[in-house]
């Protein structure tokens, strides 16, 4: 009696408190996007660009409505914000650009070089770094009224810079560079890593436990501020962006579309289903449940509950799937006879994690899940022409 009564409970939680996984909202553009700040919970701008004009596109109501801006550059790919009017963007041939504002005008700044900049950190609102091509890294402590180069001393672009406190941070890039300072980047150190993949991404939830990301699938994790890295696998894919909410729990978004969370600090990966094909091509958390995705064609994502998946989604479009029994306690029968053509089905957890995939090869299929943790699973049979959401209750 107790077990039934908990999982009614269980059920009745799911039902009523899960909301959408990541959902995805209208940017206004169809110009790739790049990268995405918060300044509140409510404000927030992503920058992007269409291959001949810059783009920023600003929301004021937690991503619900976006009003873009063109702006008189091309590309941009880094965006900081270091109070709620203060913001730098960077990009193309060495742009940087800043409003005082809140993005209702954007002022160019000399930067002095002309390399593309990829990314931007600010420790303050004075104090702030931007780095790209070729190993360029430029710096200002003067709220942009001047850059100054700074020395690198790595000749590979680095595509992502991430400051812990005021004095240090590490920058990563092409041929698996990793660069660390710990005196505010007067000098800069090569840290060794062990690969030679192109990093893309980088991210610190505190000042010893980073991680990196890259090309090929390499994911990157150093316990102690940067000075040593291990080399780890989270995918197949190329990876773009990483951010990590707290040491255990991360997420890192690639190329087509994919999403991938952890919550043991990288030692296992899960897929959430983003819902989109496009490369995803940064990630960013306000807290540990509300976070922002931006791709490829104004693609962007919003989750208010960390990427679960959706109990209402398993409401919708269940008719052709027959799933039994209801609950289930070691075996689940799952019929599919009314689905036209070559199925795959998956079934996700309450938290998103992928318990099972496979080709549906006969249109009735038992499913062993007595090895299962109580609780609500959402199964998707996905075909050609159609894809119908159940449940399986345990």
């Amino acid at each position: 009696m107790k077990k039934v009564y908990l999982l009614l409970v269980l059920v009745l939680f799911f039902l009523n408190d899960m909301k959408a996984q990541w959902n995805m909202l209208n940017s206004q553009t169809l110009n790739n996007l790049y990268s995405v700040c918060f300044t509140t919970t409510t404000t927030g701008y992503a920058v992007g660009g269409s291959g001949t004009g810059g783009t920023v596109t600003k929301t004021i109501d937690g991503g619900t409505t976006w009003t873009t801006q063109t702006l008189g550059t091309l590309d941009c790919y880094g965006i900081a914000f270091p109070d709620l009017n203060i913001g730098y963007i960077v990009g193309f041939g060495g742009t940087i650009l800043k409003t005082t504002d809140a993005g209702t005008t954007w002022i160019p700044q000399v930067s002095g070089v002309y390399s593309t900049l990829w990314s931007v950190s600010f420790t303050d609102a004075n104090t702030g770094y931007a780095v790209g091509d070729g190993g360029t890294i430029v710096h200002t402590t003067n709220g942009g009224t001047s850059w100054t180069t700074q020395t690198s001393n790595t000749p590979y672009s680095l595509y992502s810079v991430f400051f812990t406190n005021t004095t240090s941070g590490c920058a990563v890039g092409a041929n698996g560079t990793v660069i660390r300072t710990t005196n505010s980047g007067t000098t800069w150190q090569n840290m060794y890593t062990g690969t030679s993949l192109l990093l893309n991404s980088v991210s610190f939830p505190d000042w010893n436990n980073g991680y990196a990301v890259g090309n090929g699938g390499i994911f990157l994790k150093s316990t102690n501020a940067g000075a040593t890295w291990s080399v780890l696998t989270a995918s197949t894919r190329d990876l773009y962006s990483v951010y990590f909410t707290d040491v255990s729990t991360g997420y890192i978004v690639s190329k087509g579309g994919e999403i991938i969370k952890t919550t043991n600090g990288g030692s296992n990966w899960f897929t959430q289903p983003s819902g989109s094909l496009n490369d995803l091509n940064f990630v960013l958390f306000n807290n540990a449940s509300t976070g922002f995705i931006v791709g490829d064609q104004g693609t962007i994502l919003k989750t208010i509950n960390g990427g679960s998946v959706s109990i209402d989604e398993a409401r919708k479009g269940t008719s052709s799937l027959h799933i039994y029994p209801i609950p289930a306690f070691l075996n689940v029968t799952i019929e599919t006879e009314k689905i036209p053509g070559t199925k795959v089905l998956t079934v996700y957890s309450s938290t998103g994690q992928v318990m099972l995939e496979k080709d549906l090869k006969t249109l009735k299929t038992q499913l062993d899940i007595s090895g299962w943790p109580v609780g609500l699973y959402l199964v998707k049979v996905e075909s050609s022409q159609s894809t119908e959401w159940g449940k399986i209750v345990k």
